[in-house]
């Protein structure tokens, strides 16, 4: 019977030490406090859609109005806001600012080859026109632009990238926003796969 009551009284005597009752209460808080239940959101739109150059606003929307994202929602949310947001014809941009990056380069190359005078006649052609090999052989300079210009009209962003690898690193710094570009467009890409798998 001693033992007992000394048992109650030592673990009385614990609890009431200030340390031990704080511990005590912060165990008790965090388990009744459970985490927020991340409700399930499925997506329904698809990379092939955008390749169609479907609107991802009504998607985009949906996800922004839930309560709460988990790290993989809020990836993909920050992903389709650069282009479920705004209209923007990314294909067309992209391909707008590959043309000025490449006649800005082709003219500077031949400039650089050729001297002034001759040089300005000889990119004429490049003030002038795109001039554009849809069917590019060999490794010039020409043909390696002809094949990134290709893989812009088939909309295929890796290959942009892995093409580009084929410039020599003074050649791709004219090519720096495209890279950026298209790499964006690859997570973009990623960030819907994940999520169709998700939903699978």
């Amino acid at each position: 019977m001693k033992k007992y009551f000394w048992g109650i009284l030592c673990g009385g005597c614990l609890l009431s030490h200030p340390l031990f009752a704080q511990e005590f209460l912060l165990e008790t808080i965090s388990e009744s406090v459970s985490e927020p239940e991340i409700p399930a959101f499925h997506l329904s739109y698809t990379w092939g859609d955008f390749l169609m150059e479907k609107s991802c606003l009504v998607d985009f929307n949906q996800l922004q109005s839930l309560p709460f994202l988990s790290q993989e929602q809020r990836t993909l949310r920050d992903k389709m806001q650069t282009y479920c947001v705004n209209k923007i014809t990314v294909w067309d941009t992209l391909l707008k600012l590959f043309r000025q990056n490449k006649k800005a380069l082709l003219i500077h190359k031949t400039l650089k080859e050729n001297g002034q005078i001759v040089g300005y006649i000889k990119a004429l052609p490049y003030y002038l026109f795109d001039v554009h090999d849809q069917t590019p052989t060999g490794n010039s300079l020409r043909a390696k632009l002809d094949r990134i210009q290709n893989a812009i009209h088939t909309k295929n962003p890796e290959q942009i990238t892995h093409l580009m690898q084929d410039l020599s690193p003074d050649e791709q710094l004219f090519f720096m926003p495209l890279f950026n570009e298209a790499n964006t467009l690859i997570d973009f890409k990623e960030a819907l796969s994940e999520s169709e798998e998700d939903n699978d």
